[in-house]
């Protein structure tokens, strides 16, 4: 339930967000980068994909941007795995 709200979060606040970018197409790349770089920082890895899988047909998100998805979803699913693999090593070595 924490989670489906959280998303829902996340989608109010792209909304918005995305809303304010309503100039030149230019301007809305660099948000939606930022904005899935702060995902990933934070760990939001599945909301990161959700993300990028949502951005393709997202009208403000730049076509420069849409052309990175696949490398923005395969690098977020390598810190996802090696975020996961840390994790697992680190509960290893406390046994």
């Amino acid at each position: 339930m924490k989670a489906i709200f959280r998303l829902s979060a996340l989608a109010v606040a792209w909304t918005a967000l995305s809303s304010l970018c309503i100039g030149p197409r230019a301007e809305a790349a660099e948000p939606a980068q930022a904005f899935v770089d702060g995902l990933r920082q934070r760990g939001y890895y599945d909301y990161a994909l959700e993300y990028l899988n949502r951005a393709s047909s997202d009208p403000f998100v730049s076509d420069e941007f849409k052309r990175k998805i696949l490398y923005e979803e395969g690098l977020t699913l390598l810190e996802q795995a090696t975020r996961v693999l840390d994790v697992h090593q680190s509960k290893l070595s406390h046994q």
